[in-house]
């Protein structure tokens, strides 16, 4: 129990690390915007120390499936630092803002064809968005898109070379708290349904994400240099977000492959618990 809530308390604290990162590389933060940010800290630390701290999970997914939601966290703060330290750059600009801005510049142009992501939210930039809006476009979408691709990347190579979740009995309740195995149906083709649902909701996410975020940049828009912290959020969660829906649809997958295997389809679908 004592190591139960040591590791609820550390991951707390990561989240507030995570909540407080863009306000602590950024040059200036107003006043309005720290206490925001104070509090929502605040509300992620006690959010995941309660969710892991509690014998059983409530509404976190996978929490005790290392290490999907270390990838995702270490994605979301990669994002995050990466966006913070690209819209520093022409306020503050330094060697390593200098080298961000560099390769996110690279992987921006480098994306920036026929009907990509990048090329789509370029195209919805409204009329009035200056050439240094489009370049500071092109190049945070190249970043979280390239970190995305990364993390992507990493988790399939250790899905292919681990036998996760192991050989013993699939403990859908842990895995997946707000799934409910018993609405009725065949467990494997259930999961499967989650399975592509995810995986069409982070191609769709990964294409309308940035066209949502570009059609809100502009002077004083809600997306603008004026507003780094939401701008480095929004560029952040374009990439995570439809990363972290991959992951779960790859789970899925391997778990509804796994389940297919264990479950009798004379039965009532259910995994062992």
């Amino acid at each position: 129990m004592i190591a139960r809530l040591t590791g609820a308390a550390l991951r707390g604290c990561l989240m507030a690390l995570l909540v407080a990162a863009p306000s602590l590389i950024l040059p200036s933060v107003a006043g309005d915007t720290a206490q925001i940010v104070a509090f929502l800290a605040v509300a992620g630390l006690i959010l995941i120390g309660v969710e892991y701290g509690a014998s059983s999970p409530c509404l976190i997914e996978f929490r005790s499936a290392a290490p999907i939601n270390r990838l995702r966290f270490a994605a979301i703060l990669a994002a995050v630092t990466l966006m913070a330290l690209l819209l520093r750059h022409p306020v503050a600009p330094g060697s390593v803002t200098g080298a961000v801005a560099a390769i996110g510049a690279a992987l921006g142009g480098a994306l920036d064809f026929g009907p990509s992501p990048v090329r789509l939210a370029v195209l919805a930039l409204p009329a009035d968005a200056t050439p240094e809006a489009s370049s500071l476009l092109r190049a945070g979408l190249g970043l979280t898109l390239g970190t995305a691709a990364t993390f992507l990347g990493l988790f399939v190579l250790w899905l292919r070379r681990s036998a996760w979740p192991g050989d013993e009995a699939i403990n859908i309740w842990v895995l997946l708290p707000t799934f409910d195995p018993c609405r009725g149906g065949n467990m494997p083709a259930m999961l499967g349904r989650e399975e592509r649902l995810s995986l069409l909701a982070a191609v769709t996410v990964v294409f309308l994400g940035p066209v949502a975020v570009a059609a809100q940049m502009g002077p004083g828009a809600m997306f603008s240099v004026e507003h780094p912290h939401a701008l480095a959020w929004a560029l952040a969660i374009t990439g995570v977000l439809p990363l972290s829906l991959a992951i779960r649809g790859l789970a899925l997958q391997r778990i509804a492959t796994l389940a297919a295997r264990d479950v009798d389809p004379g039965a009532s679908g259910l995994v062992p618990l």
